[in-house]
């Protein structure tokens, strides 16, 4: 039996695998999607949640930053997109 990593998401509280979920880290100043080094927070893949997580500030909170870096509209878009990607498969 394998161990599945359960995440919780930052902007509904909802916990599921992180198999499901989407990462979002903080690289030295920069916001990076996907996996890898860095602190990070996880998004359920639906639209509202990472939007959510953009407009009420909670990406801030969770990455442990004071202002949003300038790469965030451009970390908001891919998560839109990989978002939609993960609906259309499942």
């Amino acid at each position: 039996m394998t161990h599945t990593p359960i995440r919780t998401c930052v902007a509904c509280k909802r916990k599921r695998p992180a198999g499901e979920m989407l990462r979002v880290r903080k690289v030295n100043s920069a916001i990076r999607c996907g996996s890898g080094p860095g602190r990070g927070a996880w998004v359920c893949p639906d639209e509202k949640c990472v939007a959510r997580m953009f407009e009420k500030r909670l990406l801030l909170r969770a990455l442990r930053v004071e202002s949003m870096p300038s790469d965030w509209e451009q970390c908001m878009g891919r998560l839109l997109e990989m978002a939609k990607e993960r609906n259309a498969e499942g």
